[in-house]
């Protein structure tokens, strides 16, 4: 009995493993890969980063929970709606910053549980290097004051973006100069540089 039973005990041991899912939140420190959204950025130590699966290309991170604060990096397809709310206005080339930043108002507005959204600045900014826009805006949430900052910038066929949101009171200017040192490492994922040319035959 003891043999028989020691290959069944394995055998229901590695079904265990092959079945165990995923932690639902990891480390955030180190740096995240968006292979198919085409970014990297490095999260902040001491925070967790949701353990999102393929095809979930989206960073999000935060110290103490998500409704206290969190960083989210992300990318949206032109001709398609950001998605933070329900706007079916979608994101298109050649959008000046203004235009970008009225398109972000307009769809946390359309969000269900947001009120008294408030526009507090919009400008251009760098963005991975590009020419993009910042948006700072103010709004209730379940009727709690809170903050949220963005910055994106188009690329090819897509928008990339970084917010970082949080209560008006407190966590917000707390969290605020750790979201800046994230937002510098947002960074795209350059083409690979061309293979070098076969050299010549000799002429001789």
């Amino acid at each position: 009995m003891r043999i028989a039973a020691a290959p069944l005990l394995l055998a229901l041991a590695l079904a265990g493993c092959a079945t165990a899912k995923p932690p639902a939140w990891v480390p955030a420190e180190g740096t995240y890969t968006a292979d198919r959204a085409g970014f990297q950025i490095d999260g902040p130590a001491g925070w967790m980063r949701r353990n999102y699966q393929p095809p979930v290309e989206t960073f999000l991170a935060t110290r103490d929970g998500t409704a206290l604060q969190r960083i989210v990096a992300g990318t949206t397809e032109l001709g398609k709606p950001l998605g933070f709310g329900k706007s079916k206005r979608p994101v298109t080339a050649g959008m000046s910053p203004a235009e970008l930043g009225e398109l972000v108002v307009d769809d946390l507005q359309s969000a269900d549980d947001l009120t008294d959204v408030r526009l507090l600045e919009s400008a251009p900014a760098q963005v991975c290097g590009r020419p993009g826009f910042h948006v700072l805006a103010a709004f209730r949430d379940a009727g709690l004051p809170r903050r949220a900052t963005l910055y994106g910038a188009t690329d090819g066929g897509r928008l990339f973006w970084i917010y970082y949101v949080a209560p008006e009171r407190h966590y917000y200017p707390l969290d605020l100069p750790t979201f800046d040192k994230v937002r510098e490492t947002f960074r795209l994922r350059g083409a690979p540089p061309p293979a070098p040319a076969p050299a010549a035959p000799p002429t001789s």
